[in-house]
C-alpha cells in the first residue's frame, strides 16, 4: 500500500470500479477502432428527439444565461410539475412536486437513496441476478447485501416465499428493477402486490428502479406504486427513454421526507441538476412528443433488433439458452454448453482479444449466473448483429 492509499478511508478500499466504466472505456476505443463490434453498455444508439435537440439550440442561442445557471438542489419546479403529470398519466399514481427530486441520472438517484437509509450491519434484499450498480453503494455504507433467486424457467421472477425468509430486523431495502437490467423481464401484477404487502407489513421500503419503464416490447410495465405509494421508492431516469444518457438526468419520486432527506445529501454531492436538460426537458414533456417518439421510433427500431439478434442466436449459437426479453436493452444467454468449465470473465477478454466483440459476463450480475453472457441488441444495427454473432460462434468453435 502506498503512503497516499495509507492515509484513504478504509471503506474506500470495500467498493470495486464497477466493471461497467470498463466498457465505456471499450467503447471509447470503439470509435477508434471500427471493427469493433459491441454486445456491452446499455447506452441508446437513437438520437434524442428532434424537438430536444431543437429546444437545446434555441437555448444555446437566444438565452445563454439560462442554462448556464444554478438551479435549486430539488430541481425546477416547473419540471417536477411536469414529472407529475407524466408519472401519473402511466401509473395514475400522484405526486406532488415535493415528493419529487431531480437527479444527476438514476445512478445519483440510487446513491442517495441507500445513503439515507443503510448504517453498518443494515441488510439490503437484491435479486439473482439484477443490475450491478447497486451492490458497492451497499458496501460502501457496510450493509450487507441478501439475495433471492430469480428462476428463468419461471421467467426470472422473484421468489416471494424465499423473500418472506430473507426478511430479519436488519432488513431496511429491497431493490427490484423492472424491466429488469440484465434479464429484461418485467415484474408480474401478483409479484409486485405480493412484494408491497410484505414491505408494509414488514415496514421497510422497496426502491424501484425503473430507467426502462418505457422500453416495453410486449405487455406493459407493471408499477409497483400503484399498490402503495407509501413504501414504494420509485428511481426513474430520461437516459433510456429520450436516448440522452450524457445529459445525466433522472428523478425519484416518494414520500416528501424521504425526497427532503435526499435533499440533504444531494446538496454536498452534486448540488443542483444539470440545467439545460432541465429545461429542454420541461417542454417535451408538455406535448405529445415523448409518445411519438417512443411508440414510432424508438420501441419499433429495438424491437426489430432485439428479434434479430435473437434469430442470429438461433441460427449460429443453437446450444445458447436465452429468453426473449419483455422490455430492456438485453438478451441474458446461458453459454453453459460453450463455456463449459472456463471463467466466464477470462472468457469474455478472449472474446474481445480474439474476435473484436464486447460482451457482458453474467457474473457481474449475480452468483447464479456465471456461464451468462448479457448481450445489448441496442448498440448496432442489424447488419452488424449478424456479423458479431457470427463472430462469437467462430470464437466458440475453436
Amino acid at each position: 500500500m502506498s503512503y497516499y492509499e495509507s492515509l484513504l478511508a478504509k471503506r474506500v478500499f470495500q467498493v470495486k470500479m464497477s466493471p461497467m466504466r470498463k466498457i465505456a472505456a471499450l467503447l471509447d476505443e470503439a470509435k477508434r477502432k471500427r471493427d469493433m463490434i459491441s454486445f456491452g453498455g446499455g447506452a441508446p444508439s437513437l438520437l434524442p428527439p428532434k424537438e430536444i435537440l431543437d429546444d437545446l439550440y434555441n437555448y444555446v442561442k437566444n438565452n445563454p444565461y439560462e442554462i448556464s445557471r444554478y438551479g435549486s438542489t430539488q430541481g425546477s419546479i416547473d419540471l417536477r410539475e411536469k414529472i407529475s403529470e407524466d408519472v401519473y398519466k402511466y401509473t395514475k399514481v400522484r405526486y406532488d412536486k415535493d415528493e419529487i427530486i431531480i437527479t444527476d441520472g438514476s445512478t445519483e438517484g440510487i446513491f442517495l437513496v441507500l445513503s439515507i437509509f443503510l448504517e453498518e450491519g443494515d441488510e439490503v434484499i437484491l435479486t439473482d441476478p439484477t443490475y450491478l450498480g447497486y451492490l458497492e453503494v451497499i458496501k460502501f455504507y457496510n450493509a450487507k447485501p441478501v439475495y433471492v433467486t430469480q428462476d428463468p424457467t419461471v421467467g426470472y421472477q422473484p421468489n416471494i416465499e424465499e423473500l418472506k425468509e430473507k426478511i430479519t430486523k436488519k432488513t431496511k431495502l429491497i431493490i427490484l428493477n423492472s424491466p429488469e437490467n440484465p434479464t429484461g423481464r418485467i415484474i408480474k401484477e401478483d409479484i409486485a402486490r405480493a412484494i408491497v404487502e410484505i414491505a408494509k407489513d414488514k415496514k421497510i421500503f422497496v426502491v424501484v428502479d425503473e430507467a426502462y419503464k418505457h422500453i416495453v416490447y410486449e405487455g406493459r410495465n407493471v408499477y409497483l406504486s400503484q399498490y402503495n405509494k407509501d413504501v414504494v421508492i420509485s428511481v426513474c431516469s430520461f437516459s433510456k427513454e429520450a436516448s440522452m444518457p450524457g445529459f445525466r438526468l433522472g428523478y425519484v419520486c416518494a414520500n416528501k421526507e424521504i425526497i427532503s432527506a435526499m435533499e440533504k445529501i444531494k446538496q454536498f454531492v452534486t448540488l443542483c441538476p444539470n440545467m439545460p436538460a432541465q429545461l429542454i426537458l420541461i417542454n417535451y414533456l408538455a406535448s405529445e412528443a415523448k409518445d411519438k417518439y417512443l411508440n414510432e421510433y424508438v420501441i419499433p427500431t429495438y424491437k426489430k433488433r432485439r428479434d434479430f439478434m435473437a434469430k442470429m442466436l438461433k441460427q449460429y449459437l443453437p446450444e445458447a439458452e436465452f429468453k426473449i426479453p419483455e422490455g430492456a436493452f438485453y438478451i441474458f444467454a446461458n453459454f453453459a454448453k460453450y463455456i463449459k468449465e472456463k471463467n466466464v470473465e477470462e472468457v469474455t477478454d478472449d472474446i474481445l482479444d480474439k474476435v473484436n466483440v464486447v460482451v457482458i459476463p453474467g457474473s457481474y450480475f449475480g452468483k447464479t449466473t456465471n456461464k451468462h453472457f448479457r448481450l445489448t441488441f441496442v448498440s448496432e444495427d442489424e447488419e452488424k448483429i449478424e456479423t458479431g454473432i457470427k463472430r462469437l460462434a467462430k470464437y466458440f468453435s475453436q
